[in-house]
């Protein structure tokens, strides 16, 4: 048999050095909910879906009405907050008129403070509210939500000899991986009998089964949250998940009658 990995597509962040960073986790939110600044801090979550705002000039204007009114709160702050607050405003900003790769991305959620050193961009797989907050720490309740709503789906599709493994969050593919198994021919064990040779074939399909048992513990082993869902004909179905580790079998949700063949949009 064979394994072969694909490279993952994921969601990232972009911090003020342009390089890119997983996808949002609960550590990186809780490091965020600890930045307490001795000036503030300025949130902005901005809504980019390209399926409302096709063009760039149309998220563009919501952001600059929502900067122009929290320009007006930082202008009742004390002299050097409200010069601050501006500052990073106007960062925001630039950074989202530059432009970005909106692929995959249907919103910002963008943490600014000069006097903090920080500046960072999550790029969100899910529409945010759009809002401007100004205070001593980062708004990180949406970011909160996202993480509790973002249970990680297992898909795995396996036949007698072929599976394939899709993982998904926030409804994105987030990785794939495929194995593969061949079956014996006979020319190769010159089997006695035609009742001989089918039962070899069994014993190497449950071998395949067995290591996509294994598979799928590998896939949820530390992700406590994780669903999982089996596709394939009824009986492959049926005896791979007697093949499952119990605390596997505890995570399986669906199962489906999709082929193995099928892609990730199906």
């Amino acid at each position: 048999g064979s394994c072969r990995r694909e490279a993952p597509q994921r969601i990232g962040s972009v911090g003020a050095d342009g390089d890119d960073r997983p996808v949002i986790t609960a550590e990186r939110v809780r490091e965020l909910a600890g930045v307490r600044s001795l000036g503030f801090v300025v949130t902005c979550y901005l809504d980019v879906d390209g399926d409302r705002f096709p063009r760039r000039g149309d998220y563009e204007q919501q952001l600059a009405s929502m900067a122009r009114a929290a320009r007006a709160r930082a202008a009742q702050l004390p002299p050097a907050d409200a010069k601050a607050d501006d500052d990073d405003i106007g960062r925001i900003v630039s950074w989202v008129n530059a432009g970005f790769d909106r692929s995959g991305v249907r919103g910002l959620a963008c943490f600014a403070s000069v006097r903090e050193g920080l500046f960072e961009v999550l790029k969100l797989p899910v529409s945010p509210v759009n809002h401007v907050a100004i205070d001593r720490a980062p708004m990180v309740v949406p970011l909160e939500l996202m993480v509790e709503r973002s249970e990680r789906v297992v898909v795995m599709l396996s036949d007698r000899s072929r599976a394939r493994c899709y993982g998904f969050q926030f409804g994105l593919l987030t990785e794939q991986e495929e194995l593969l198994y061949t079956l014996p021919r006979a020319s190769e064990h010159q089997p006695r009998s035609e009742s001989h040779q089918q039962r070899h074939v069994e014993e190497a399909a449950h071998r395949h089964l067995r290591r996509v048992a294994e598979m799928l513990l590998d896939q949820v082993k530390g992700d406590q949250g994780a669903s999982i869902v089996l596709g394939g004909p009824a009986a492959v179905v049926a005896e791979l998940e007697r093949l499952l580790h119990p605390s596997v079998q505890q995570r399986v949700v669906g199962r489906s009658g999709l082929a193995v063949t099928a892609t990730a949009a199906e």
